[in-house]
């Protein structure tokens, strides 16, 4: 007598496959909902946070615009009136990069704007690459006089250049 390949083992593995692969598609769809819906969340929630933070302390900082000038004049009465100033944004690599560095100088606190989180950052970086002649952040003024972005900040710093600069503008 011969087998048929329709034979009860065959059968059997066909059950199980189908079974079992059934519950394993289906725990892996529920891992990657799950999974990326864990990552949204996190990633939703801790902007809202820092947002939140930064744009108290930025209330508490800077100075309200005056409603009889218009941007840029705020944005050259920002550069004049703070010494030592930064125009950046929270997620910016090179921002954070900068302020890092202005946080290792003992006796030195730059004021910073934070573009992202003012409804008018966009406008005021346009202003400022009509100022300083780029478009990117950060942007550090000292004096009133632009410096440069991160790089050239921290060539600066390596140089041995920065530091006499800071006194220079009594801010050391």
């Amino acid at each position: 007598m011969m087998r048929s390949r329709n034979s009860n083992s065959g059968g059997f593995k066909r059950l199980f496959l189908n079974r079992y692969s059934l519950f394993f598609f289906a725990v892996v769809i529920l891992y990657f909902y799950f999974s990326s819906n864990m990552r949204k969340t996190i990633v939703e929630q801790q902007p809202i946070i820092q947002t939140q933070t930064q744009t108290q302390q930025q209330q508490q900082q800077e100075p309200q615009q005056p409603q009889s000038i218009n941007k840029s004049q705020y944005v050259q009465k920002l550069i004049d009136d703070n010494k030592l100033l930064i125009f950046s944004k929270t997620y910016c690599g090179f921002s954070k990069r900068i302020k890092q560095l202005f946080k290792t100088i003992d006796g030195v606190t730059p004021f910073i704007v934070e573009l992202d989180i003012r409804e008018d950052g966009a406008e005021i970086q346009s202003i400022l690459s009509e100022i300083s002649h780029i478009r990117t952040v950060p942007q550090l003024f000292i004096n009133g006089k632009f410096i440069g972005g991160s790089d050239a900040t921290h060539q600066l710093h390596s140089e041995g250049n920065l530091i006499p600069l800071l006194k220079g503008a009594n801010l050391l």
